[in-house]
């Protein structure tokens, strides 16, 4: 399910939770917040596949469809909700431990039996008892032999008393990480830096979590070859991130950011190549990764081959701690209508993402388009920009090579009328909170460009 159907469709779940929560809690004003959690969760229905048997997993349904009436009457409360182990490895044993409460169903016992959708192979998740009474505590082992072959174990550990049954969901991981089984190079310092992936090892095809691409365009089957790169965190930074900047003609690489050389253990969404800033959209793939207030530790940068696409060389940009805004200068002293201004963006942390660029003339909002965008170490974009209602013509620029950092030109047009003498609209410090880039003024013009890091606010031509 995607685009506004998908997002109505998951808003309408929270939805009915909330209300059912909050008819409970009118009802059952004694009731606590887990108690309420609880009698929502233990008492839902199955969910079952449009047109198929069997019932939808855990991962997608958690407790079930909500069944209100039942709910009102749970007769027995459970403690957590939910079992989780997570990721687990082979050889591992854990107890987990279920407490449970009267809700109205007395100390009459439940039977217990574990209801498995999926559990790999060498794994095995058993209750300590076979019946157990409100009030009591219910102990649930998870061994995982040796042999254990990878997967996600689901179910629910169901306790049933006559025709009453009440469920609570479990999850666990068995990880087998093979991404430590390639060779890696080692960052030492931020830079430029040069990878390919022809002729590497392919054993790795999928990361998680989180799993999907989140945005179209996002490879998720990444069947072919891989190259790693580990970098040491030894103190606590802002951030961190790579962000490919060219690639030979017809190659595909994806990136990928994980921790502890597990593919496994992506850091997050920043750790996929996806877009993340609120102001340019949540849903526009994008090659850079990385990492918000890491923990020091052991960090791979790892740069896959979607399936049947071809390897090849890259390059990417690789920052540390980029706590700066870009840096603006105008090329040229003044700004005449019917000549184009242009301005030099530079940044020599993450980067400038020339796709950002905007503008505001005489107070206004300005149209603006790039002419052309090329990746040497530097980008280097022609933009053209026009008040509303006013024409607009081309500009384009060469592209510069630089050592010290990314530099984006931009061209704004001024055609047409001449934009207003008022005084440009305040401009307001404008700061992500990952890394606080702020607005800059630079001879007069204010002007607008985002880094990957935040965006910097823009207005017109100062009077």
């Amino acid at each position: 399910m995607s685009g506004r159907v998908g997002r109505w469709a998951i808003a309408a779940r929270f939805m009915g939770a909330v209300c059912g929560a909050a008819l409970l809690l009118q009802r059952h004003p004694t009731w606590t917040v887990q108690q309420v959690k609880s009698a929502l969760a233990s008492t839902g229905d199955a969910v079952h596949p449009t047109g198929r048997s069997g019932e939808v997993s855990v991962l997608r349904q958690g407790g079930g469809r909500i069944d209100l009436e039942r709910a009102d009457q749970p007769l027995i409360f459970t403690a957590p909700t939910s079992l989780g182990w997570g990721l687990v490895g082979r050889g591992f044993s854990g107890t987990k431990h279920l407490s449970t409460s009267d809700a109205g169903g007395g100390s009459a016992p439940w039977s217990v039996s574990i209801h498995t959708q999926s559990v790999p192979q060498g794994a095995k998740l058993e209750p300590l008892a076979e019946t157990l009474v409100a009030g009591t505590t219910l102990g649930l082992r998870l061994t995982v032999s040796q042999q254990a072959a990878a997967g996600d174990g689901t179910g629910f550990v169901v306790l049933t008393r006559g025709a009453d049954v009440r469920r609570v969901a479990f999850w666990f991981h068995v990880e087998v990480p093979r991404l430590r089984l390639d060779p890696h190079r080692t960052l030492h310092r931020p830079g430029l830096y040069h990878g390919n992936t022809a002729g590497k090892a392919s054993r790795v095809s999928s990361y998680r979590y989180p799993q999907r691409g989140l945005a179209q365009g996002v490879p998720t089957r990444l069947g072919g070859p891989e190259q790693v790169f580990r970098f040491a965190l030894r103190r606590h930074v802002a951030n961190f991130g790579a962000a490919i900047i060219r690639r030979a003609r017809g190659v595909r690489v994806s990136p990928r950011l994980v921790a502890g050389s597990d593919e496994n253990r992506v850091v997050g969404y920043t750790g996929m190549p996806v877009s993340l800033n609120p102001y340019q959209g949540f849903d526009r793939a994008q090659p850079i990764v990385g990492a918000v207030l890491p923990e020091p530790g052991t960090y791979e940068l790892v740069f896959d081959t979607p399936t049947r696409a071809k390897p090849g060389a890259f390059t990417f940009r690789f920052w540390v701690n980029d706590t700066s805004p870009p840096s603006i200068r105008l090329l040229g002293h003044t700004g005449r209508i019917g000549r184009p201004i242009r301005v030099a963006v530079r940044d020599s942390g993450s980067g400038v993402d020339p796709r950002s660029l905007q503008a505001k003339v005489g107070g206004r909002s300005a149209s603006s388009s790039m002419d052309a965008v090329r990746a040497a170490p530097i980008r280097t974009v022609s933009a053209v920009a026009r008040p509303s209602g006013a024409s607009t013509r081309a500009a384009t620029s060469a592209p510069a090579r630089h050592r010290d950092g990314a530099t984006a030109h931009a061209q704004w047009s001024m055609t047409g009328p001449p934009p207003s003498q008022s005084a440009p609209e305040p401009i307001r410090e404008s700061r992500n909170e990952s890394v606080g880039a702020s607005s800059r003024r630079v001879s007069g013009f204010w002007t607008a460009a985002t880094d990957t890091s935040g965006p910097i606010s823009a207005a017109g031509p100062a009077p």
